[in-house]
């Protein structure tokens, strides 16, 4: 029998009625929205990224990855963790200029602790 080299950690689902924080933004000229959904505790729990084309390739790319940071969050992974592994990343396409995920990632970090959503100025740490 096969033992596990780690511990697995639990999942902690949403809570069915949650608070969230919706902010349309534009990357590159791709227009969407990303959704960040909060546990009680006003820790980020899930985030939605829509994009304004649906059925593109990047908006596929784009639900891939909210899907795999909200399970992370989830299971335990802090949201800095993801902004300082996604930080500067660049995506280029040679007809189209540079888009960075970026600021995505720090807009959900900065409203997290508490920043824009009740008028406090940015953090980012």
């Amino acid at each position: 029998m096969q033992r596990e080299l780690f511990a697995r950690q639990q999942r902690e689902k949403m809570p069915v009625e949650r608070a969230s924080v919706t902010h349309k933004f534009s990357v590159g000229g791709h227009e969407g929205y990303i959704t960040v959904g909060m546990y009680d505790d006003g820790r980020p729990g899930e985030i939605f990224i829509k994009m304004s084309k649906e059925g593109s390739t990047l908006s596929g790319v784009m639900d891939g990855l909210a899907l795999t940071v909200s399970l992370g969050l989830q299971y335990g992974v802090p949201l800095k963790v993801f902004v300082d592994k996604l930080l500067n990343t660049r995506f280029e396409h040679p007809a189209s200029p540079r888009t960075q995920t970026s600021g995505l990632f720090r807009r959900c970090w900065i409203t997290s602790r508490g920043g824009w959503a009740d008028g406090l100025s940015p953090r980012i740490i």
